[in-house]
């Protein structure tokens, strides 16, 4: 997973990774909240809304 890649998640359909972290707890403290029910490869992707009808996605590398 990079950013700008466009990825198929089961809640929000095609979205783009504007951001990738190390672990889900530090995308989450960069308020990368939302979950969007994508897990493969080894990572997750969480939304952040940024304002009404607007939201940014990263990816997680998900723990073991």
């Amino acid at each position: 997973m990079e950013i700008n890649d466009i990825i198929y998640t089961p809640r929000f359909c095609s979205v783009r990774i504007d951001a990738i972290y190390e672990n889900i707890a530090d995308a989450r403290k960069d308020g990368y909240t939302e979950p969007t029910h994508y897990h493969k490869d080894g990572y997750t992707i969480l939304g952040k809304n940024t304002s009404p009808n607007h939201m940014v996605f990263a990816g997680a590398k998900e723990s073991k």
